[in-house]
């Protein structure tokens, strides 16, 4: 935690750590190399600067790890860099999608509406930023920059 990403605002370190968290459903955790020295939870200006983080991606990590991973997405995307994952069901599902590549990407994910057992006109909510998410005949367009990732609501 030493790492001036991690000290230095803006504090980019942590919106890297937790959005590769996040793309698998996992919570982070803070402890130093050797799990002893330099406590993270001991020290009040480490926990401030990293307070904006927790707030804004634990609910997203708490909602997606709840609606369970799915080990078949039933998604794919058009472009390599891209990685999808998928949580919960019919009704309560989610896709995490992480761009691992160096550049900023426009992604076509294409659903299949079989395998998610979707049907009739679905809508789609980005929830790290709020915003609605295009979705046509069960392809949503979406433009996520290098090593981010969203985290995508499927709405029935």
């Amino acid at each position: 935690m030493n790492d001036k990403a991690f000290t230095d605002a803006p504090y980019t370190g942590y919106q890297v750590y937790f959005e590769k968290l996040m793309a698998y459903g996992f919570f982070p955790s803070f402890f130093s190399t050797n799990a002893s020295s330099d406590p993270y939870w001991q020290d009040h200006q480490k926990i401030e600067n990293g307070r904006p983080f927790f707030k804004k991606y634990i609910p997203i990590i708490k909602t997606i790890a709840a609606a369970g991973w799915e080990p078949v997405t039933g998604a794919s995307a058009n472009n390599a860099s891209v990685r999808i994952e998928r949580f919960g069901k019919p009704g309560n599902l989610f896709f995490t999608v992480r761009n691992n590549g160096s550049q900023e990407v426009k992604c076509l994910i294409t659903l299949d509406a079989t395998e998610l057992k979707i049907a009739g006109k679905i809508s789609a909510k980005e929830l790290v930023g709020g915003k609605p998410v295009k979705i046509e005949n069960n392809k949503m367009y979406v433009t996520i920059p290098s090593q981010r990732t969203q985290v995508i609501q499927i709405i029935q």
